[in-house]
């Protein structure tokens, strides 16, 4: 800041303000998030206890379905570990959107009903928020993957942009997002000043700045940010393409809206992705926090690692892989990581982290509970817990580009 004139330094703390007020407006908006959580929470108990054994009663079901569906479907795939990905495709495919009819038809004969909107979202979630979970580990690998998961037939042909153009409807994903903002800009920049998505240019460790970044996550949620962006680099062929998904989703809003009303349009296709903006715009948020002043284009560090979490969907967790690999198939993962092992620790180290899942270790960053990640950390532990916390709060507090950037870091991430 100190290198900007008096007039830039007013213009830019105008503009904070009015991000902090645009990101309070669209984190009160995405408040009945708590209502579906508390729902999807329930079921977790419920969960439990229908089950005779430790294990919860839907992952035995899962499993069962499953051991009993891994010999047809083995068959559709490319990789064979991939052949219970169509049992997710039936569940969120078929039986969330025979939900979605019912609730339909309801509010078409009689009217909204705010319970049956708690029941169908708390089940789309999952217990322990598991189905979403997964659905949007497996969008992410049908974005990097697509054409490449399902063998050349006709089922192939149809489920290899399933998520894109019609499950990730449910689940709040705008046609064209993942494919385009996901893996044509994000990996492209890394976290960079081009990355629409960047968390760079802020101290993370405040809340008030997640406050002020959400506007610019939800600018990529709904393709808006993406559309500009492909338009300057001259990628017109794209920019038509991101555009006509955009357009089929608000198309379905408005078509949605016309028959069963604004309620249940808002209620059943808007609110998803509201869900889905503010709950992804703290993992990008918590994924990329950590960067080393003395070695911002370390990789190892840029992104974090974890280790043995419990919900490693697809395993996610190894999200330094993910981005030196993203075309990766995601059984490969904790392969590449061990025979890279040796990387992680050295210099100044990779971004370690044991036991934490991504919305902990966000909301850890934003409360600035270094304490806590500093006894997670699998990095550095011949650092006492002082110097292990003071590294920590050096890494979230350095800037790459804009008014606060402290250190210098390529513009463009090195292919």
């Amino acid at each position: 800041m100190k290198d900007l004139s008096l007039k830039q330094q007013i213009t830019y703390q105008v503009k904070e303000q009015i991000l902090l007020i645009m990101g309070a407006g669209i984190a009160l908006i995405s408040s009945p998030i708590v209502l579906t959580v508390i729902g999807s929470n329930a079921l977790t108990w419920l969960d439990k206890k229908l089950s005779s054994t430790q294990e919860p009663l839907s992952k035995r079901i899962g499993e069962f379905v499953n051991q009993k569906t891994q010999q047809t479907f083995e068959k559709i795939v490319h990789i064979k570990e991939d052949y219970y990905f169509i049992n997710w495709i039936i569940l969120t495919g078929v039986i969330v959107p025979l939900f979605f009819t019912v609730a339909a038809y309801h509010s078409y004969c009689y009217e909204f009903s705010i319970l049956l909107w708690l029941a169908y979202h708390s089940f789309r979630l999952g217990p322990n928020q598991i189905f979403a979970s997964y659905i949007f580990a497996l969008a992410h690998k049908e974005g990097h993957m697509s054409g490449l998961i399902y063998k050349d037939s006709l089922i192939g042909s149809i489920l290899s942009n399933i998520y894109n153009w019609y499950i990730g409807i449910f689940y709040g994903l705008v046609p064209q997002s993942t494919y385009y903002g996901h893996c044509l800009n994000h990996h492209k920049y890394d976290n960079r000043q081009d990355d629409l998505i960047s968390c760079s240019d802020r101290e993370r460790d405040s809340m008030l700045n997640y406050i002020r970044y959400i506007p610019r996550f939800t600018g990529y949620s709904t393709n808006f940010t993406t559309i500009i962006q492909f338009y300057k680099e001259k990628h017109y062929d794209m920019v038509l393409k991101i555009i006509y998904g955009t357009l089929y989703w608000i198309g379905l809003i408005l078509l949605f809206g016309y028959i069963f009303g604004w309620k249940f349009s808002v209620g059943y296709i808007v609110y998803p992705m509201i869900e889905t903006n503010f709950i992804f715009s703290g993992f990008a948020w918590g994924w990329h926090a950590f960067i080393d002043p003395e070695d911002p284009e370390n990789e190892f560090i840029n992104s974090v690692t974890i280790v043995d979490g419990e919900f490693n969907d697809l395993n996610e967790g190894y999200h330094v892989v993910h981005h030196q690999y993203p075309g990766l198939h995601w059984s490969k993962n904790k392969e590449l990581f061990e025979k890279h092992k040796e990387e992680y620790y050295k210099g100044n180290q990779a971004t370690m982290f044991n036991s934490i899942e991504s919305y902990q270790l966000f909301l850890l960053i934003v409360s600035k509970r270094y304490d806590i990640m500093a006894q997670k950390m699998a990095f550095r532990l011949e650092l006492s817990m002082e110097q292990r916390k003071e590294l920590l709060k050096t890494r979230l507090r350095t800037c790459t580009w804009g008014p606060y950037t402290n250190t210098v870091q390529k513009r463009h991430k090195d292919i």
